[in-house]
């Protein structure tokens, strides 16, 4: 969960709404294909909360500019989550 590093932020609920939905598709797809392994869930969500620490202008840098150009995180996410309401 990610809400606490962001003082400020609109529609909360909506977006851990979104956070519940993705974990459970997650672990979802993970039950069904992973169907030996029990600790791959925890083993992902731990890979996924290091990812947090990747600077989003590096994100951005290595998969968006190549296709859009040089964009903003906070602007995009703030568009893709704004237009979805």
């Amino acid at each position: 969960v990610f809400l606490s590093d962001l003082p400020g932020l609109q529609c909360v609920q909506y977006i851990q709404g979104l956070q519940r939905e993705a974990q459970q598709a997650l672990n979802e797809h993970v039950r069904l294909i992973h169907r030996g392994d029990q600790a791959r869930f925890a083993k992902l969500n731990v890979v996924l909360s290091l990812l947090r620490s990747i600077n989003a202008n590096v994100i951005a840098e290595l998969f968006f500019r190549p296709i859009i150009g040089t964009v903003n995180m906070d602007d995009m996410l703030l568009e893709m989550l704004c237009a979805k309401l």
